[in-house]
């Protein structure tokens, strides 16, 4: 059965996609647009829940979304623990701690009032293309059916199936490490900083802690895999945060991510645009996350309002391999935290010089830069 036909179709209705949306309307009203999610929303998702400044000014700056932007609970430091060296303490521009399920649900409204079709609850099954359509079959309500549009963005996350089924990921032989979370009442850590990122590293990998806009407080890990030893990610987090003096309430359960680990050839095919971390994932630590997705968001926007071509797919990729080589600094943090005694060097260095992670934070920052 088909449900219906539309000009642009974006899959994941997170960051990415509720942003491009959002964009792309304002830029062509005169088009057909609808955005399918597999979740029900409101929903919360493993996220360190971070927006940096960048990320802040980019959600203010959305088309329609001006008035819908909640309030989240302001972060002024990030806080790095790492044993064998002196904690390392960093000012932050303006930065804010904020659920998942309330921004995207507040992404998800503002979209429902630009006449965007949206589809909570429907997870895409395959997807074909033809000369002139891309068609995903869908499961929705129980029923299978069947969406069809000019041009499809893919912004379905780091396991989102649809770089996979065009044959533009890049084949991953173990995963290295997997991403974990869990939100814990308010009471639950009670010595750390209220408005501080606080990090702690370990042997499994770190732990990034924040409280949220309604006091909770959201625990995101990234974990290493051959580091588990057997053990569930919730009890490696548990004895990761444990060597720090910091205890999980007794009856926490991690929600984890696939694999952190997404690498394609390329971000396009017949009438199919990958964008997010559909298109390539990299480990953020003060909010970059979500920074980049609204960036590539308001990149790809007035590419894909020019509707489908080979040249516009073309103009995509080279944005995206730009974009993509500028997260050099991040990918070489994420590299020294890999290995201990290299990370309790580098921290020792930054208590000494503290100008220089204070710099580095304020580089990426900067509203200017286009990442």
């Amino acid at each position: 059965m088909n449900l219906a036909s539309f000009d642009v179709l974006v899959v994941g209705a997170g960051i990415a996609g509720s942003s491009l949306v959002l964009q792309l309307r304002a830029l062509r009203p005169d088009i057909t647009i609808a955005v399918i999610d597999k979740a029900e929303f409101p929903r919360e998702k493993v996220c360190g829940c971070c927006l940096n400044h960048r990320a802040i000014h980019a959600l203010e700056s959305l088309p329609g979304f001006a008035g819908y932007v909640p309030t989240g609970h302001p972060l002024e430091a990030f806080k790095f623990f790492t044993s064998g060296a002196p904690a390392v303490s960093v000012t932050l521009p303006r930065s804010i701690a904020i659920s998942r399920g309330l921004l995207d649900n507040a992404l998800l409204f503002a979209i429902r009032r630009t006449n965007v079709q949206s589809f909570a609850g429907t997870q895409a099954l395959r997807t074909w293309t033809d000369n002139d359509l891309r068609y995903i079959e869908v499961r929705r309500g129980g029923r299978t059916e069947t969406l069809s549009a000019s041009l499809v963005i893919a912004c379905d996350g780091l396991g989102g199936p649809f770089a996979r089924w065009a044959g533009l990921a890049k084949p991953v032989s173990a995963p290295r490490k997997i991403g974990a979370s869990v939100i814990l009442e308010s009471g639950a850590f009670s010595r750390l900083q209220d408005r501080a990122i606080s990090m702690f590293h370990g042997r499994e990998g770190y732990a990034g802690i924040v409280r949220l806009e309604d006091r909770r407080w959201n625990v995101a890990a990234c974990l290493r895999v051959d580091r588990l030893d057997g053990r569930s990610p919730t009890n490696a987090l548990r004895e990761l945060l444990k060597t720090h003096g910091i205890e999980l309430p007794a009856e926490t359960q991690v929600s984890v991510t696939p694999p952190l680990h997404r690498k394609v050839r390329r971000p396009w095919k017949n009438r199919l645009l990958l964008a997010g971390d559909a298109a390539g994932y990299h480990e953020p630590f003060t909010g970059e996350g979500m920074a980049w997705a609204l960036e590539a968001a308001g990149a790809l926007a007035p590419l894909a309002a020019c509707g489908w071509s080979i040249r516009m797919a073309r103009m995509w990729e080279k944005t995206w391999r730009r974009q993509q080589g500028k997260r050099t600094v991040l990918r070489s943090l994420a590299a020294v935290l890999d290995h201990e005694r290299l990370t309790q060097a580098v921290a020792q260095v930054a208590h000494i010089l503290p100008a220089a992670p204070n710099l580095t934070v304020r580089e990426l920052n900067r509203t200017s830069r286009h990442v």
